[in-house]
């Protein structure tokens, strides 16, 4: 799966590494007790990408998000992350 994922935030087209990722997602999810460590891995990477592509990406891995919340039993997680996203936006449009 590791590997899987780091072919696919390879990809450099946006909504292409965006589809794979979503297609990976629910794997990620339910693979391995949803992986914190690969989580953290992947983040800079797609990171790199710039604010948009980062954005498209964790929209994509949503489950996967999901699942690390449940995994960590912090189910406010992915409404923490959105409203932090939300925050930087009004920061730096």
């Amino acid at each position: 799966m590791a590997a899987a994922l780091v072919a696919a935030t390879a990809i450099s087209d946006e909504e292409r590494r965006a589809a794979v990722l979503a297609a990976l997602a629910p794997q990620l999810a339910s693979a391995h007790g949803a992986n914190p460590a690969l989580f953290a891995k992947t983040l800079p990477d797609l990171a790199r990408r710039g604010r948009p592509a980062l954005l498209g990406d964790l929209a994509a891995l949503a489950p996967w998000i999901v699942a690390l919340a449940e995994q960590l039993q912090q189910p406010e997680l992915p409404a923490a992350l959105a409203q932090h996203i939300v925050e930087t936006a009004r920061c730096w449009p």
